[in-house]
């Protein structure tokens, strides 16, 4: 089995996922309908956090760490930044 089968099969989605997300999105609207531009731009939000997340973890310092088939792309964070990846 390739490891895509086991990291995005669609069995990993899952109800509890989106109820999670749902939630972050209320707190952050703090509960009240709102324009769509700003929505939009509120997702955009979480989406550079959710990528600010991704590269810490890339060179060990977020919250999460790289599962094993994956390790062999850390990196250390003066690397990372050197090669231009910080947005």
């Amino acid at each position: 089995m390739f490891w895509e089968d086991k990291y995005t099969s669609e069995k990993l989605w899952t109800n509890n996922n989106c109820e999670s997300v749902n939630d972050v999105l209320k707190m952050k609207l703090d509960w009240r309908p709102v324009r769509l531009l700003d929505l939009i731009n509120h997702l955009h939000d979480i989406v550079k956090l959710q990528y600010a997340d991704l590269e810490r973890t890339m060179y060990g310092q977020g919250n999460y760490q790289l599962v094993s088939p994956f390790t062999r792309h850390q990196t250390t964070a003066a690397k990372w930044h050197h090669t231009g990846q910080v947005r």
